[in-house]
């Protein structure tokens, strides 16, 4: 089910965070960080948004964690994870969890050249998703 996000707009350019957008929902701990080039998923409290630096646009979009955590735990198992949609030919995707058999999160990258079905399934499922909200956000700059 798609929950608001209400999109917030860098306005403090020196800051660390890199991303000129974020979408924040009371109803979710998490953060959508967007950009021309990718966005991120992540928990708030593991991210470098500072809020000052952002203020809030009278614009807002629907997007459904549920529906995403179906599809990634689908493929990782019932982990925590963050996620980076990279958007440009590979349809590059980073997940980042915690594996049972690592001692702290890893880094997992898959793309459209990837040889594994379930991760190419993964890409072809997630990637409009991305796109859309990309659309959404960056169609009135």
């Amino acid at each position: 089910m798609p929950i608001g996000f209400k999109l917030y707009m860098q306005v403090n350019h020196d800051t660390v965070h890199y991303y000129p957008y974020v979408g924040l929902s009371r109803e979710s701990s998490r953060i959508i960080n967007i950009c021309e080039a990718n966005i991120e998923i992540s928990e708030r409290d593991d991210n470098l948004f500072h809020e000052p630096d952002y203020l809030p646009t009278s614009r807002s979009f629907e997007f459904d964690l549920v529906n995403l955590d179906q599809l990634v735990k689908a493929y990782i198992g019932l982990l925590d994870y963050r996620i980076i949609v990279r958007f440009n030919e590979y349809q590059h995707i980073t997940l980042t969890y915690h594996s049972p058999t690592n001692e702290a999160p890893k880094d997992y990258d898959i793309f459209s050249g990837y040889p594994d079905k379930r991760a190419l399934q993964l890409i072809k499922d997630i990637y409009p998703l991305m796109e859309a909200v990309k659309q959404t956000v960056l169609s009135v700059e």
